[in-house]
């Protein structure tokens, strides 16, 4: 599942050039269709150099037995990717075989409903699509899908970006919020309500618990290690809190890491912001550091678990 790709053509309707990065969801505002978009641009992977496809999926499709997320995925099957992306689905949304079918929706996801770790990778897939299903820890990666079976499927998309769980939270109102399912191992509520953590309304930070905390950067500090987010927010009564984001492995991790990179040395040579810096990140407060002052720290584990957006 790539939700990123390298721009091989010019994009000016959407502020983007050769050799830029862009996300699916970009493309998807912009062209109705896969055959529109890949008419107009061409694409690769952002990794390894492989010709991709936009693939968007129709938002209604009558008779449909599953709804998968509009990716980039490779142009000749028989081409397959040489590097690294295509993550395992999250432990806790396999499906055992004759287990947990359901009527799907001929109405695609408006927001994903189902985390991908970014960090776990699946098996690659044989030439031409054949083979197995991604194996993790010898568990299928996929579940059983039954794609000719009468009204057996799945209408669940997925994510491997906390980007695009974080816009949809966004877009949300609080009874939404508390409904709307979103399965991952990490989240024992199951709802996009339990899986965020806003440090604005509550400063009391669960130590231990993995969530996609929401705050504001206060500074960005660049160490030749890598650097730190440090928010306005507050542990109730207690330290500061801050994001560690280290060189290696997290900024390593190609693309999605570069372009990470690029956006905090910005942050980190611009000594005074115009406008508020939101920051979404997905993992654990656990990081101690106790001098000069005592900071309690998250440290990053992957470039798309974290979004950072200016507030508009």
């Amino acid at each position: 599942m790539h939700e990123e790709a390298r721009l091989k053509s010019p994009f000016p309707a959407a502020a983007r050039f050769v050799d830029d990065l862009i996300s699916i969801s970009l493309v998807e505002k912009h062209f109705k269709t896969s055959h529109d978009a890949n008419n107009a641009l061409t694409f690769v992977c952002a990794d390894c150099g492989v010709p991709v496809s936009a693939v968007i999926i129709e938002p209604f499709k009558v008779g449909r037995k599953i709804t998968p997320s509009s990716s980039f995925r490779r142009r000749d099957p028989n081409h397959p990717h040489t590097c690294n992306r295509e993550p395992a689905p999250d432990d806790s949304t396999r499906v055992s075989a004759g287990e947990g079918k359901i009527p799907a929706n001929p109405n695609r996801d408006m927001w994903p409903t189902r985390w991908v770790d970014p960090r776990v990778t699946a098996a690659p897939s044989a030439p031409g699509g054949a083979g197995p299903n991604p194996q993790v820890g010898g568990q299928s990666g996929t579940g059983s899908r039954n794609r000719n079976g009468s009204g057996s499927g799945t209408s669940e998309s997925q994510s491997q970006t906390v980007e695009k769980f974080a816009r949809g939270w966004h877009s949300m109102n609080l009874a939404s919020r508390k409904t709307q399912s979103l399965a991952a191992s990490w989240n024992s509520g199951g709802t996009f309500f339990s899986a965020f953590h806003p440090l604005d309304y509550d400063p009391n930070v669960p130590r231990g618990h993995m969530k996609i905390f929401v705050g504001t950067a206060r500074e960005v500090v660049a160490y030749p290690d890598g650097f730190d987010v440090m928010l306005h927010e507050r542990q109730m009564g207690g330290p500061e809190l801050c994001v560690w984001i280290p060189t290696t492995p997290c900024l390593a991790q190609g693309a999605a890491g570069a372009a990470l990179q690029k956006q905090l040395l910005g942050y980190a040579n611009t000594p005074v912001w115009t406008r508020p810096v939101q920051v979404h990140v997905l993992g654990t407060f656990d990081r101690h550091v106790g001098l000069p002052d005592p900071v309690l720290g998250l440290e990053l584990g992957h470039p798309h678990m974290i979004w950072i957006s200016s507030v508009q």
